[in-house]
């Protein structure tokens, strides 16, 4: 009988051995299996990233191609190149025109100092621009402030600043 005691503690120590083999292959098997997933994944990120470079080297190539021909034809301007042409001209023409009229606008503000010096002197004899009826009556415009009624070394707002840069 110790014989067949013997025996059967031979075959559970056997079966533990083959239980502690089975589960380390099995945790081997998970692991590999994780590891597989992830090289998949890799792997999948890594076609797509080649699919990517592939498309920007056919969009490279047809570049290439566009400006193969369009060097043979230099002289020819694209639609987009005249058309850019024609925004530039009409911009330029724009510019001009907004400069041209500030310069006006300045000399609106030239001719009322000219006017007043004009109305500041004997203007018995004089008719024109700041006379009414013959008369030598002024109607005083103040260059500063902008209104009728004073001229502008009468002004309240000239003579406020003064003031103030004075103190």
């Amino acid at each position: 009988m110790s014989g067949l005691i013997d025996d059967f503690q031979e075959l559970t120590c056997e079966i533990y051995q083959l239980f502690k083999v089975f589960v380390d292959r099995k945790f081997e098997y998970m692991k590999l299996k994780d590891d597989k997933t992830i090289t998949n994944k890799q792997n999948n990120c890594m076609k797509k990233h080649v699919e990517k470079l592939e498309s920007s080297n056919l969009d490279l190539k047809s570049e290439i191609l566009k400006m193969t021909v369009t060097e043979k034809g230099k002289g020819k301007m694209s639609e987009t190149e005249e058309n850019l042409e024609k925004e530039l001209k009409k911009c330029k023409n724009d510019y001009f025109f907004k400069k041209e009229k500030l310069e006006r606008a300045n000399r609106w503000t030239h001719s009322s100092k000219i006017v007043n010096k004009l109305s500041e002197r004997n203007h018995n004899e004089r008719a024109g621009i700041g006379f009414y009826n013959d008369k030598a009556v002024t109607t005083d415009l103040c260059y500063i402030c902008g209104k009728l009624g004073h001229p502008f070394t009468e002004c309240l707002v000239a003579i406020n600043y003064r003031n103030k840069m004075l103190k």
